[in-house]
This record gives C-alpha cells, sequence and structure tokens, in this order.
C-alpha cells in the first residue's frame, strides 16, 4: 500500500522543484507542468497547494529565506567583538553561497519577477529579510556593550547586503572563488572602517 503524501509535504516538495527550475532556466521555464514533472506531482495536487503561480513563488522565497536562515543559525560563537562577529557572519553567508548556487540564483529570479509583477512591496520585503538575517546573526555573537546604537547597526547590515548581493552576482556570472573571498575580505574591512568613521 502506498503512503499518501501529507499536504505539507507536497508543498516542500512542489517548493523544491519550482527552486531547481528556477535556477536552471529563469521564470520562463517555470510552468505549472514543469513543476509538477520536477516534483513527480499532478497538476491538480499543485492547484490544491497553491493558488497560482505567484502563490508558488512566494513560497519558494519564505523557503530560500528559512533555509538560509536555518544554515547560517549553526553553532554561532557569541560574546565576541562587533569586527569578529561581523566577519562571522559574512563568512557563514558566503559558505552557504558556494555550497548552493541553485539557491541563490533563483533569488535573483525572485527579486526581478516581485519587482515587475507584484502588486505590494514583496521585492522589499525580500530584501529587508536579507538585512535582518544579517543583524539577527550580528545581534546574536557580539557582545552586549560592543554593539552599536540601533541607527548604526542597522547601516551596517544593509551595506553588508549590498556588498554581498552585488559579490554574490559577479560570483555566479564569473566564478572565481578566491577573489570572491579576497574581496569580501577587503569589502568588509571597508564597512567596518567606514562604521567607525560614521
Amino acid at each position: 500500500m502506498v503512503e499518501r503524501m501529507t499536504s505539507a509535504a507536497r508543498r516542500e516538495q512542489l517548493v523544491r522543484a519550482a527552486t531547481t527550475i528556477l535556477a536552471r532556466g529563469g521564470l520562463r521555464g517555470l510552468t505549472t507542468r514543469a513543476v509538477t514533472a520536477e516534483a513527480g506531482a499532478s497538476l491538480a495536487s499543485l492547484h490544491y497547494a497553491f493558488d497560482g503561480v505567484d502563490s508558488l513563488l512566494r513560497a519558494v522565497l519564505q523557503h530560500s529565506l528559512t533555509v538560509t536562515r536555518n544554515e547560517l543559525s549553526r553553532e554561532l560563537p557569541q560574546g565576541l567583538p562587533l569586527d569578529a562577529a561581523v566577519r562571522t557572519c559574512v563568512a557563514g553567508i558566503w559558505r552557504l553561497v558556494e555550497a548552493n548556487e541553485e539557491l541563490q540564483t533563483s533569488q535573483y529570479e525572485l527579486t526581478l519577477h516581485f519587482l515587475r509583477n507584484a502588486s505590494d512591496d514583496a521585492g522589499a520585503r525580500q530584501y529587508r529579510s536579507y538585512v535582518q538575517i544579517i543583524e539577527d546573526q550580528i545581534r546574536f555573537m557580539t557582545k552586549v556593550d560592543d554593539l552599536p546604537d540601533q541607527r548604526m547597526l542597522m547601516a551596517l547590515c544593509r551595506r553588508l547586503a549590498a556588498i554581498l548581493d552585488g559579490l554574490i552576482l559577479q560570483h555566479l556570472v564569473e566564478p572565481d572563488p578566491g577573489r570572491s573571498r579576497n574581496d569580501l575580505r577587503m569589502l568588509t574591512d571597508a564597512v567596518l572602517h567606514g562604521l567607525r568613521d560614521d
């Protein structure tokens, strides 16, 4: 007797399939038939799980943010000086980038989709989520008396998100791990130096 898949498991299966398709062929390749074929599911199961493609894409974004947060939250040190916490955070994000380029590519596809098609601020919320993940990491690792005030901390996190975004895109287009890590170190140094000057 074949066990029936729970609705939550089916949704996750479809989200993973959509993530793969986004990374492999972009939004043009993301059809309901392509997603169900990748997932080994029926069209009816996709229509039951999601209201439409936009609903599926929002679930893909949420999944990617959850994966990112969970991966980065493993075995974090605490009580670090701010500089060390920032470097640890950035290094962790970069390890995730190198380990899962498919996830990064699909996130860029989602950004462009939400910029062009969303009737709400989905694209802005996507980027706020990236900044929030960075802030949460730094807050968790940094010793309390070394944390800057909220305004400075948010400026730091936005700058780090911008640096990472640019370097990730460069890495995807023209991979050179050594160069990317070196650029990341230099740019992180520059951001930390700029924070002291603010």
